[in-house]
């Protein structure tokens, strides 16, 4: 990896080498989509490589993606034949991006690799991490899924509760993860009851916490109907975060058969909508950053 002192190469290409969930997805690409933008480079974001995908189980079609997704932006490639062609014939105008050391994969073609951080100080502007709105669009169904909820969910109030399903768990090495995933349900119900509005928009990681929120306040909860892993099993689009014991063969079947482009979609839909919502009752995740910092709407922070 390059040093935080070294000189940035001159690169035509930014290769994102990261795998993580949506919301963290749309921050870098959002960045680095700015950046590319301001720097007259391209960015290449593999989706075989992104979490949602990545897994033996599960494969990315780019003609199959651009039926249900949309990017509105010429600095941006997702072909995987393109990247590919790219890599092979011109590596050596590649570099590698990384966020962090977690979900980190390793670089294809022995690309150099710089920490965004380096790319960030190396210039006097704030790239946006808000600058994909607008420029990644649902298509089909969930065009149709986010348009059938709009209405509803901007008389609500949205409630983000990211306790990891079973992540806590089987995640000890990440530390803050750990953390902002143990804000109790009884904080999330008091706050809740502070609230005039009644009416909920439930998005969550975790069944049993969606069913609590059921049957405390009955028809006052809006939700979506998506696939989530049975009870402990951890988040959904991370398959290696799930718990051993539930790698069962009827899981990952269940899994298979939804497919990724359901996955990425109906979580890209909650996203979408929370930042519908009148305000927002969440503890700390990346999930409710498009909401609360790209569309403004006021939230309540549990920690």
């Amino acid at each position: 990896m390059i040093s935080g002192n070294s000189k940035i190469p001159t690169f035509r290409y930014i290769y994102l080498l990261q795998s993580d969930g949506i919301g963290s997805l749309f921050i870098q690409i959002s960045q680095l989509l700015n950046y590319a933008d301001d720097s007259d480079c391209t960015l290449l974001v593999d989706f075989r490589k992104i979490s949602f995908f990545f897994d033996k189980e599960m494969s990315f079609e780019y003609s199959e993606f651009k039926k249900f997704f949309n990017f509105s932006s010429e600095r941006i490639i997702y072909n995987s034949e393109t990247i590919d062609k790219i890599l092979h014939e011109q590596a050596d105008h590649v570099v590698g991006v990384l966020f962090s050391e977690e979900n980190y994969f390793p670089a294809p073609w022995n690309l150099p690799i710089i920490p965004i951080s380096q790319i960030i100080s190396n210039s006097k502007r704030r790239y946006s991490r808000c600058y994909l709105k607008g420029k990644l669009s649902l298509l089909s169904e969930y065009k149709d899924r986010f348009h059938q909820y709009q209405l509803v969910v901007s008389d609500c109030i949205g409630v983000h509760a990211r306790f990891g399903n079973g992540e806590y768990e089987s995640n000890i090495r990440n530390q803050h993860a750990l953390q902002r995933m143990r804000v109790s349900r009884e904080s999330f119900f008091e706050a809740m009851e502070n609230c005039q509005n009644k009416l909920f928009f439930v998005c969550t990681d975790t069944p049993s916490f969606l069913q609590q929120c059921i049957d405390k306040y009955g028809r006052s909860i809006v939700y979506t109907d998506r696939f989530m892993p049975p009870e402990g099993c951890g988040p959904g689009h991370n398959i290696w975060s799930v718990r051993n014991d539930c790698i069962g063969k009827e899981y990952l079947e269940t899994r298979s058969f939804i497919g990724s482009y359901q996955l990425f979609g109906e979580a890209l839909t909650e996203m979408f909508l929370l930042g519908e919502c009148r305000s927002l009752i969440c503890n700390e995740s990346s999930f409710s950053h498009y909401a609360r910092e790209c569309c403004g709407v006021e939230a309540v922070l549990l920690n």
